[in-house]
């Protein structure tokens, strides 16, 4: 049985490494391909300002070559965000880490809250540009937590590679199972991971499964 579960693994890390090197390559030509239409859009925008120094166009070129550029960048990039590889960085909102579930909450209350609020400072005839200031204003809390939620999130995923290297190690040298190894191990070293890992360790975890 061992030594056909470190065959099974093997052939499974193998299929895992020649997608994930597949994926990379793919992601390298659509790299080129957003480069490619980028400087599309910039030449777009060059060829629109060097015609206006030349000779009058006309309000109506000028806003079609615009209005071309904004579109092809924007179905360009929808494109290639559909086509590219992707990979997840955080699981959803509604399990995701308390700093992702505050996100969440305040979202629902703050989002309608700016969006009412736009509309009463319109209706009652406030300029533009004050509308857009009192909205922004009433969404800055939401992007400072979910700002702080999503650089939380990427400081543990620095730390969690490290973390289950030191598990593994330990539980390898020592021979002892997975529980035993983490009680082991210096969890002070990730301080990120500190309280997930003891609530882990309270928790009746099935380990031996």
């Amino acid at each position: 049985m061992p030594a056909f579960l470190a065959r099974e693994a093997a052939v499974q890390a193998n299929v895992y490494d020649n997608a994930y090197e597949r994926d990379l390559e793919s992601l390298k030509k659509w790299s080129d391909a957003f480069s490619s239409i980028v400087v599309s859009v910039a030449l777009i925008v060059i060829i629109n300002l060097v015609s206006t120094m030349i000779y009058s166009m006309g309000t109506g070129m000028i806003t079609g070559l615009v209005i071309t550029a904004v579109i092809m960048g924007f179905f360009g990039a929808w494109i290639l965000s559909r086509a590219a590889p992707q990979e997840e960085m955080t699981i959803p909102l509604a399990i995701g880490s308390d700093g992702q579930r505050r996100t969440l909450q305040l979202s629902r209350i703050i989002i309608p809250t700016a969006v009412l609020l736009g509309g009463v400072l319109a209706f009652l005839g406030f300029s533009q540009v004050w509308v857009l200031v009192a909205v922004s204003a009433v969404l800055l809390p939401l992007g400072i937590v979910s700002s702080r939620a999503d650089a939380e999130i990427t400081k543990k995923d620095a730390e969690i590679s490290s973390f289950l290297r030191s598990v593994g190690g330990m539980a390898t040298s020592t021979g002892t199972t997975l529980k035993e190894a983490i009680t082991k191990i210096d969890i002070s070293s990730f301080p990120r991971l500190q309280p997930d890992v003891k609530r882990l360790i309270r928790a009746r975890v099935p380990w031996s499964a």
